[in-house]
């Protein structure tokens, strides 16, 4: 025990750090935890090592940790972070997130009758010390941005099953495709007064993607194969524009100097050199799913 107090104080700023920016890489890469949660599920199959249960009995309070549902799936977790261990590669970041994001939303792992679910992710959190492995990644994930990642969890997760390949269940990906508008339609009006958010920014992307996978499809019936933009408010627009030309003509005289300070950024640590990686490579679009 006092050797995971040591780690986790130890990496207790690093967190507090990275938090902020953890958040902003659930949201970027939420897309892919549908096919992670099937290499996940591939990986827990079979039986799982004897030293995953010692490792989890040693995480857990004395209140729970010889519990049957306890002792059930959190040896599925110690294998996974073994096999993240062993087969290293600058996506197992992201693939710590999804980890994240699977304890906070899977009542499998995170409900033992009426422990809270702080003090279970806190057992999932040792244990990922104990693994040397994601131990900056697990936190509770507040309910709010929750509910949006299981959102687009959602939405990704239907539209990946929408299949019209031959042989393809038909009927299936009708109704994985009215699962998508259901789920576009019910959110589109909370984005219109604030498009930039990371969820409507996602919600955006998702709409380019589907017009682009339906347009040719006309074998669904009542499934609508075009979703409406995400449009600004005009009228918030207009006043807008007109406090802007109003400020223009009233203060024309004023110049301002901008001073465009470049700054050197110093990834001093293998987390944020992960974090750089990643969004290097987002942008020259060479994600790779699995």
């Amino acid at each position: 025990m006092l050797i995971i107090k040591i780690k986790i104080m130890k990496n207790k700023i690093l967190h507090n750090i990275l938090f902020p920016i953890l958040i902003i890489i659930m949201y970027e890469y939420v897309h892919l935890f549908p096919k992670y949660k099937t290499k996940f599920d591939e990986i827990i199959e079979g039986d799982n090592p004897g030293n995953d249960l010692s490792n989890c009995q040693l995480s857990a309070k004395e209140s729970f940790k010889e519990h049957a549902e306890y002792k059930k799936q959190c040896p599925k977790i110690g294998k996974y972070l073994t096999h993240l261990n062993k087969n290293e590669d600058v996506y197992n970041f992201v693939r710590c997130r999804f980890l994240n994001y699977l304890l906070n939303s899977e009542k499998i792992y995170n409900e033992i009758d009426s422990h809270s679910l702080s003090d279970i992710i806190e057992a999932y959190k040792k244990l990922s010390h104990l693994k040397s492995r994601c131990y900056i990644n697990i936190e509770n994930i507040k309910s709010n941005i929750l509910r949006e990642l299981q959102i687009l969890y959602n939405l990704y997760d239907s539209f990946y099953n929408i299949k019209f390949e031959t042989g393809s269940d038909v009927e299936t990906s009708c109704d994985n495709a009215r699962k998508c508008t259901q789920y576009y339609g019910e959110n589109i009006n909370r984005c219109r007064e604030n498009r930039e958010h990371k969820f409507c920014q996602n919600l955006i992307d998702f709409q380019k993607q589907y017009n682009e996978l339906m347009k040719n499809v006309s074998i669904c019936s009542n499934v609508s194969n075009y979703l409406p933009n995400i449009e600004k408010n005009n009228i918030s627009t207009i006043i807008l524009t007109s406090v802007i030309v109003l400020i223009i003509l009233s203060f024309s005289f004023i110049f301002l100097k901008v001073n465009i300070i470049n700054k050197n950024m110093i990834i001093y640590n293998y987390a944020y050199y992960n974090i750089y990686k990643l969004l290097l490579l987002k942008n020259y679009n060479i994600i790779k799913y699995l």
